[in-house]
């Protein structure tokens, strides 16, 4: 994981919130492939949010049982705020709260770690 820092090089805490899906590997290259492509597409201000990517991946994949996985996009998707979408992913779908494993342990960068400046 690369690290955002500050000014004086500490690191910034960028997300709060992950959520691990376990998926069926015939399905993971498909789905990787959506996402590297959504995140590839211009930014609309009006139309976009950083939850395009994980939807375009979870419009492709499948979990491991062969059940299509649910997006976190509702009938008013264009509005929704993306930690909105988070919950409605967490809850239509069967995963691990990951939470705990992006939080930084100490606000220095550590021998194995890499950062950028703002």
């Amino acid at each position: 994981m690369v690290f955002k820092l500050d000014k004086d090089g500490n690191k910034i805490q960028r997300y709060d919130r992950a959520f691990f899906i376990d998926t069926d590997d015939k399905t993971n290259v498909k789905a990787l492939r959506a996402g590297f492509f959504a995140a590839r597409e211009d930014y609309v201000l009006t139309q976009s949010d950083c939850s395009d990517v994980p939807t375009a991946v979870l419009n492709e994949a499948k979990d491991t049982e062969g059940k299509k996985l649910e997006n976190g996009e509702g009938i008013w998707a264009w509005n929704e705020m993306p930690n909105s979408k988070q919950s409605k992913i967490e809850k239509r779908n069967k995963g691990k709260d990951y939470a705990s494993k992006i939080e930084p342990k100490t606000t220095q960068l550590q021998e194995n770690e890499k950062g950028k400046n703002e």
